[in-house]
């Protein structure tokens, strides 16, 4: 832990607002002509090799165990998937409500510590799980004509499982293998299956055709990468249990910008919803905390 606790949140909070920034740029990217598996290669590939750049030029290990590293390949493959579903998903549903959506996923590992592991939930945490899900409820009333997509519905739900996956996967096999070195295989194997889809299928990538694509597509790799030095930086310096209360801040930066960036508007009820699902999500992870034993 580090004596300036205020850096540690510092980078934690600028890793919540960069993965923010990258996902409301997406659909400048979409509109340009580019579709969700160019997009997550390119961002998948960028992170991965500058990670591995930064690893070899300050020579730091970059290979793992076999063991370490088989696992850290399959968790690859569960992000490929993961990743496809939320970025599919913004391009039928507005950014808002799948970033509210998707944000449930902490709820859902508790309930499957509960169920797998035993780990203690108590009364007043119980509360949250039906609070968080009436609330996701609230944010999915959108207006209009022919109301919200229950494909991108669909698709965010199971991105959020999938997610769910591999906290578990992760936190429970991973064990102290080094997150960067990990980090690095999971990217990797990302990036790889999606240029493997391209050279043994007749799809192809579809690059931005606009100098403002090109542009949102650079930022929103550059964004991802902020994001994910931002937390590793932050959890290095003032442990996990502090960065996963302020990532909490995501959903919140990420529906901030969304409104002015891309003109989403949510009426009372979302607002109301989204408030709901957030509390929700903090009070479960307070609570957790508290129960935890301090010896």
């Amino acid at each position: 832990m580090t004596s300036r606790p205020w850096l540690g949140a510092f980078f934690v909070i600028l890793g919540a607002f960069g993965f923010a920034v990258g996902v409301v740029l997406t659909p400048f990217v979409y509109d340009a002509g580019t579709d969700p598996v160019t997009l997550v290669m390119c961002r998948a590939a960028g992170y991965a090799l500058l990670l591995y750049l930064a690893l070899r030029l300050f020579r730091r290990p970059r290979v793992l165990p076999p063991a370490v590293r088989y696992k850290a390949l399959l968790l690859g493959a569960v992000f490929a998937v993961q990743s496809m579903c939320f970025f599919t998903s913004i391009t039928l549903i507005p950014v808002s409500v799948a970033a509210i959506a998707e944000y449930t996923f902490p709820l859902q590992v508790a309930l499957v510590s509960w169920a797998l592991y035993g780990e203690r939930i108590g009364l007043a945490k119980a509360f949250c799980f039906p609070a968080a899900f009436a609330g996701l409820w609230m944010a999915l009333q959108v207006s209009g004509e022919g109301g919200i997509d229950s494909r991108g519905v669909a698709l965010v739900v199971v991105g959020s499982m999938l997610l769910t996956v591999m906290v578990m996967f992760g936190d429970r096999i991973m064990g102290a293998s080094d997150s960067r070195r990990v980090t690095l295989h999971t990217t990797a194997t990302v990036a790889a299956i999606y240029a493997t889809l391209f050279l043994v299928t007749e799809l192809e990538p579809a690059w931005p055709q606009t100098a403002l694509g090109w542009g949102a597509m650079a930022a929103s790799s550059l964004t991802y990468l902020t994001g994910m030095l931002g937390i590793f930086t932050g959890i290095a310096m003032i442990g996990p249990t502090r960065a996963s209360i302020l990532m909490n801040l995501e959903p919140i930066f990420t529906l901030a910008l969304a409104m002015p960036i891309l003109g989403e508007i949510l009426t009372p009820i979302q607002l109301a919803g989204a408030a709901l699902v957030i509390g929700a999500v903090v009070a479960s992870q307070i609570l957790g905390r508290r129960m935890r034993p301090t010896a």
